[in-house]
């Protein structure tokens, strides 16, 4: 049994009938018929009994049908937030935290991020402040977080990251 399997029967079902099904999914009848006695014989059930012109789904039939909507459906909401990342690289962040920072600010921050960018994969590292220096002048962190160093006489703060500033 395969998603595609399951739409057609999904379509027969609905239908009661398999023209109009195969109508309905742009196949023709003996191509879907056939189908549908494949699905029979894999699952070893019985899903219709063939009457006058019209197919009565078995108790079996109930049940695939109750199990292949949510499939269906799934498989459908899969393929659609897929589809946001055709021609897309993965995208990450890499942010450094100093170790007595995290516990206040980063769940805020992770759960913004979450819900602007919810495809981004946010990597946090707990680092010492001159390590986040190190990965950011490196270019392997994207984003630091820690504290200022002290600002002395006359240093404006613009581009000091030195405890002992030369302003």
């Amino acid at each position: 049994m395969d998603f595609r399997q399951l739409r057609y029967f999904v379509a027969v079902y609905e239908e009661g009938h398999v023209g109009r099904a195969a109508e309905r999914l742009s196949l023709s009848q003996p191509a879907l018929s056939q189908q549908i006695r494949q699905l029979e014989h894999s699952l070893d059930v019985s899903l219709f009994e063939r009457g006058n012109k019209r197919l009565l789904p078995t108790l079996a039939a109930h049940t695939l049908y109750n199990h292949a909507l949510p499939l269906l459906d799934g498989l459908q909401r899969a393929r659609e937030a897929l589809r946001n990342f055709r021609g897309q690289a993965l995208r990450t962040l890499a942010i450094g935290v100093l170790q007595t920072v995290r516990p206040s600010l980063v769940p805020q921050l992770l759960d913004r991020l979450r819900k602007a960018q919810p495809h981004l994969v946010v990597q946090i590292y707990e680092l010492s402040g001159l390590e986040i220096e190190r990965r950011l002048l490196n270019g392997t962190l994207d984003i630091g977080i820690s504290y200022l160093p002290p600002r002395s006489q006359g240093c404006t703060g613009c581009c000091c990251t030195k405890t002992n500033c030369n302003w």
